[in-house]
């Protein structure tokens, strides 16, 4: 990894996201956080820690954790090698957890969320992205070749794990029951998305969702569901 001092340093921390992701989850943490001084942050999973160091150079106490060891931090964030899967949290001990790009990665999803919910403070706020296998295009990937975009079957005769590390999909209403059985609040929902024309958006709206609320209709058209989850007061 390059030095601090490479000018391509921060390019570099965020290339292991899906593009345009990290401002998108700025954008959102932004509108639930004005101010981020002092603010308790987990990370997890960090990867190469461009959020977590967005955060801490504005101020925030940012813990991390990934399963690969992470560049030392320039402005105090702290970086812990950690499962995911095993790891022990604090209850009640963060102010905003992000958990961007991870949870479709977990053999536990269910036991993540209840983890998270759990470390998260009242009145703190969650915002966690993964694939989403509601868009229009995945559920047309579906329909052509059985599985959601981004994800592929492990051949049945011999032991390798998908190329992208994917085991979940993680649909809205997976989302909206673990809110529920642990106590929070679906705030908002947005994409990373691609634009379609307004009518298409209103015909499959009709099509794909129409039992459930409004907000749910962005998923149509974005790659990536973004979900912020506010625990109560």
């Amino acid at each position: 990894m390059p030095s601090p001092e490479n000018n391509h340093y921060e390019n570099h921390r965020a290339q292991m996201a899906a593009p345009r992701l990290h401002a998108a989850i700025l954008d959102e943490i932004k509108r639930a956080f004005p101010e981020l001084r002092g603010l308790r942050v987990l990370d997890a999973p960090c990867g190469a820690g461009a959020l977590s160091e967005e955060l801490a150079k504005a101020g925030a106490i940012v813990e991390g954790l990934d399963l690969a060891p992470v560049e030392s931090s320039d402005y105090g964030a702290t970086y812990k090698v950690e499962n995911l899967e095993t790891c022990i949290l604090s209850p009640g001990f963060y102010d905003l957890i992000l958990s961007v790009e991870g949870i479709e990665h977990l053999q536990n999803p269910m036991g993540w969320f209840e983890k998270i919910a759990l470390a998260l403070k009242p009145g703190g706020v969650i915002i966690l992205s993964t694939p989403n296998p509601d868009a229009l295009s995945s559920r047309w990937k579906v329909f052509l070749r059985g599985y959601p975009q981004y994800f592929s079957p492990v051949p049945m005769n011999h032991d390798v794990f998908r190329e992208s590390g994917h085991i979940h999909s993680i649909p809205y209403l997976f989302i909206e029951w673990a809110c529920l059985r642990n106590t929070l609040e679906l705030a908002s929902i947005k994409t990373k998305s691609e634009r379609l024309p307004a009518i298409i958006e209103r015909f499959l709206y009709k099509i794909f969702y129409k039992n459930f609320s409004e907000k749910v209709g962005v998923l149509i058209k974005g790659s990536v569901a973004i979900y912020t989850i506010r625990k109560p007061i």
